[in-house]
Order: C-alpha cells, then structure tokens, then sequence
C-alpha cells in the first residue's frame, strides 16, 4: 500500500479522518483537513517515483528546507512514516517507508495568478515581491553553494544546451500545443545560446539557485509576500543564473498584468543586484513563456496557454530572430 492509499484509507497516524478536500497535481497529492494539508508525492511514473529510497529521502529533505526557507509560515514540518500492518505510523528518518510534508492551509485565490489576472495588485506590491524573491533567492544560494557550483561545473553554454534538452518534457502538451511549434521555439533558444556572447563564458557569470517561482507559487497573504512548491524536480532546474528566476517572473507579470509592470520588476531588481544585458533577459522571458505555456496545456487551462504562447510569437526578440532567418 502506497501512502496516498493509506490517506485515502484513514491509515495514518496523527491524521483526522477523512480529508476536506483532495486535490491533484502533476507530482503529489494534497489531502486538506481543517486549517492544515498533507501533502504526499506520488509513487506512480513522474521525475520523484525514478529515485531510489535514498534519493526519494534526500528530496523530500530538501524540498521540505526549500520551502520552508522561503515560507516557514507555511511548512510546518517534514514527517518520516513506516507502513506496518497496513498502517502508516510515525518513525525515524532512517527507518522511513515515505513522507508527508505538514502545511499550514493557504488562500490560493491570492496568489499572483489570480491577483494579476483580476487587475488587482498594486505598483509597492510588484516591488515587494521582487525584494524578498530576490533576498530570499540570495539566502538559499549562499546556503547552498556547493550544490550549485556542482551543476554548473559542466561550463556556462553546455549548461544551457542541457538545460533546453531537458525542456523536451513539453511535448507532452502536444497535440494542444503542436510538436511543430515547440521544437521551433526550443530550435530558436538553441540557436541563441550558440550565438550570445552571454553564454560564451567558461563559467556561470551570476550563479544562483533556481526556484520555481512561476507565478501560480507566489502569494501575497495580508500584504506578506509566500512562496509555496518552489522546490524544481530535476537537480539540472536548481541552479541557474538570478536572471533567468528574475525573468520568469517578469513574464508573467507581463502575461497576466501588463508590460509597464513588468519592466518595474526589472526596475525594483535593479536595486539589489548588479546590471546585466536586456538581450539576456528577453532570451529568458521566451524560455519561461514557453514552459508556461506547456504547463496550462498539460493541466487544461487553455485559455491561459494561448496567452503565453502569443506572447512568445509577438516577443520583439523572436521576431526579429524569425525575420533574420527569412
């Protein structure tokens, strides 16, 4: 029996009957009960079931720290359990059949996703998302030094193009986002890193870890900015430079608000971080579009896939990369 069954069952100790609510993700479950949510990976084929006891353990270690991290008013704590008898009762890390991750419940109408969308957030806002995403960025970057020089050490551009190998998961949308379309917009992203002078390094020139800070996990709770799920899957999606985090969520600013706003996210970050190239970050903002996109096709919010794909094909810098090439 899997944990999720156990949850599923009334089968684990410390958890108050049958949940309020179960909802479903690409990689977990969520079991919520009263003010507090359970949540389990799931054991079934995805990025998390292909680890070994061992690596299942050291994830949800650092997954749990991760977030915690960035909002330990949310994540309360990391639970080892052991199954006995068709059972799942509380035990030692070294004696760990799997995991919950305790949290605190959340309003998740406030998060940015929504906010933007019903025009509802304010220029200090924008800003102070920017601050503490970018502070807290730093923290866990500094705290996790080794890791990061460890998945950078293949060299800056052979990174990049491993990183956009790894991007191949998004065919899964097809056929509602097309085979064709995707391979012409990871084509493009291959093509500029070859060229970019940016990427020409033999190292990263801004290392940092790399959180998924789409904007679906980012929330402002009374006018306290949170970051949930933050944690990437795949060890090659924990460390990149701060500007692609930077970019991804001006992308969605620019998505789901408008482009006035997202330039003041690059404005605001201005203020905590050394300049850059805008070359580099337009790159960025079509790479974050694009596994946007993806990822509201996979999880049927079309309506919100087609925005960030025409943001992609009206991007000025893949325009005139199409143009170019015509």
């Amino acid at each position: 029996m899997t944990l999720i069954e156990a949850f599923e069952k009334w089968a684990v100790e410390g958890v108050p009957g049958h949940p309020d609510k179960v909802v479903e993700t690409l990689l977990s479950k969520l079991f919520f009960f009263g003010d507090k949510v359970y949540k389990v990976y799931k054991k079934e084929e995805n990025s998390i079931s292909k680890l070994d006891r061992a690596g299942r353990i050291e994830f949800y270690r650092q997954d749990f720290y991760w977030n915690n991290r960035m909002s330990p008013e949310i994540y309360i704590k990391l639970q080892p359990l052991k199954e006995n008898n068709g059972l799942f009762l509380n035990t030692s890390f070294e004696e760990a059949d799997d995991f919950y991750i305790l949290m605190n419940k959340i309003d998740d109408s406030q998060n940015l996703t929504t906010l933007l969308g019903k025009g509802g957030m304010q220029d200090e806002q924008i800003r102070k998302v920017v601050r503490e995403m970018g502070n807290r960025l730093k923290a866990i970057s500094r705290e996790n030094g080794e890791e990061i020089e460890d998945i950078l050490q293949t060299g800056w551009r052979e990174f990049n193009n491993r990183n956009i190998e790894a991007l191949e998961w998004i065919y899964e949308a097809s056929p509602a986002l097309p085979f064709e379309t995707s391979r012409r917009v990871i084509s493009f992203l291959q093509d500029i890193v070859d060229k970019e002078e940016y990427f020409s390094f033999k190292r990263c020139p801004r290392p940092s870890a790399a959180i998924d800070n789409q904007s679906d996990n980012i929330l402002l709770l009374n006018d306290n900015v949170c970051f949930i799920d933050i944690y990437p899957p795949k060890k090659i999606w924990r460390a990149r430079d701060d500007l692609f985090v930077l970019a991804r969520l001006a992308t969605d600013v620019a998505v789901l608000g408008n482009k006035e706003m997202s330039e003041m996210v690059y404005d605001e970050y201005r203020n905590i971080a050394p300049a850059w190239p805008s070359q580099v970050t337009d790159i960025y903002e079509i790479e974050s579009a694009l596994i946007k996109t993806a990822y509201y096709f996979i999880i049927k919010k079309a309506g919100l896939a087609e925005r960030y794909l025409s943001f992609i094909e009206s991007h000025p810098l893949y325009l005139r990369k199409k143009h170019e090439t015509q």
